[in-house]
């Protein structure tokens, strides 16, 4: 396996957990939060990382 494929693996499995995360994250604030709010501030911070 090249050293290329071995940081796709990695980025790939990174960005599993954190969207496992986010999900979890969106459903905790469900409670307390409307759903658009959720939306937004998901997108908002998505946004940021890019």
């Amino acid at each position: 396996m090249t050293n290329e494929t071995k940081q796709g693996i990695k980025y790939m499995l990174l960005a599993s957990l954190l969207f496992a995360f986010m999900g979890a994250f969106a459903k905790e604030l469900s409670a307390s939060m409307n759903s658009v709010e959720i939306v937004f501030f998901r997108n908002v911070f998505g946004v940021i990382l890019i």
